[in-house]
């Protein structure tokens, strides 16, 4: 019976020596899975008998690339902890440093030793450039735009006015944001664009504002209008459109009139003030109403009234009972 236990027990023993001297190397953490930007940090070391025996310790990237890399952004630490061990460092987890890492070394001379483990990087969700005010023009084709971005790539469903959306033959469910076919001004509202992860759990929203611009429709254009010489007159120009349409006017040469001696302009109510009027002043002037979606124009003639002045006035001398001629000559608009 002694025998019989002696012999299990140096049996146990041996097993156990079998077991500890196995050489192997071990990657901590066993698996990765990191935000994109985050920095990695992996330790490799050999479970050996005697660290000192191990040599050509090295990390290579995916795709097999050396570590440290070309651009010095994933490299390797050396002599923490002694030998036997050799740590990596990501600096900054970008979308091309995933994938498979080796960490390999030989032992004793002739031995080799591999662990590999897999590096994953995910990306919350972000909106990007997505603007939040989008502002069509009616009558046209429009794509309301949203473009979330995460990894794993994001589901994306829609709603207006929180109704869910769906295709139908004016709307469009696309990849980067709904095309509405022809615009209306019953298009108008609070679009979300929801973007969900189920791998993540992560489920984030924008909500986008549409405006229907409509271009400018003038509905009362100036009318034609007769002034007196130095006196002033004034033309009225309105429109509707959405926004509410500026306006400039020009004049019979098409010069610009807003910085024009004489002339005086309210942009925002389409109202032109000609003072001091001279006949010069005479002519076609032209009202421009205009906003992001288009202009309208309208013209009114002008027509400058001068008063009548006496060019010239002769004194004569007649003998009594002769027939005589007095002759006066003047001059205005419309003649005297």
């Amino acid at each position: 019976m002694t025998d019989l236990c002696t012999t299990i027990l140096l049996t146990l023993a041996l097993l156990h020596v079998s077991v500890a001297q196995e050489p192997s190397l071990e990657l901590l953490p066993s698996n990765i899975l990191k935000p994109l930007g985050d920095g990695v940090y992996i330790s490799c070391t050999a479970n050996v008998d005697d660290p000192g025996l191990v040599t050509e310790m090295t990390w290579t990237g995916p795709n097999g690339e050396r570590i440290p890399n070309a651009d010095g952004t994933i490299n390797t630490l050396e002599g923490i902890g002694g030998p036997g061990k050799l740590d990596l460092m990501i600096q900054n987890l970008r979308e091309q440093d995933t994938g498979i890492y080796n960490c390999t070394a030989t032992y004793a001379g002739n031995q080799k030793l591999s662990a590999g483990l897999a590096v994953e990087a995910y990306m919350d969700i972000h909106f990007g450039d997505t603007p939040v005010h989008q502002t069509p023009f009616i009558n046209t084709e429009y794509k309301i735009r949203c473009t979330p971005v995460a990894k794993p790539a994001p589901q994306v469903d829609w709603l207006k006015d929180l109704v869910p959306l769906k295709n139908n033959e004016n709307y469009i469910i696309q990849q980067d944001g709904v095309l509405i076919k022809r615009v209306t001004e019953a298009d108008e509202g609070i679009y979300r664009c929801r973007a969900r992860v189920p791998e993540l759990g992560s489920i984030e929203y924008r909500d986008i504002q549409v405006e229907v611009f409509i271009p400018p429709r003038i509905e009362n254009p100036p009318k034609d209008t007769k002034g007196v010489e130095k006196d002033s007159v004034t033309f009225h120009c309105g429109a509707i459109g959405k926004p509410a349409p500026s306006y400039s006017w020009v004049n019979k040469d098409n010069e610009p009139l807003k910085e024009k001696e004489d002339y005086f302009i309210d942009s925002d109510k389409g109202i032109l003030t000609i003072m001091a009027l001279r006949p010069e002043h005479s002519g076609v002037y032209r009202c421009t109403a205009k906003n992001p979606a288009g202009e309208d124009h309208a013209s009114a003639q002008l027509q400058v009234l001068t008063k009548p002045k006496v060019e010239q006035y002769l004194n004569i001398t007649n003998a009594v009972d002769d027939e005589a001629e007095m002759r006066c000559i003047a001059t205005g608009d419309p003649l005297p």
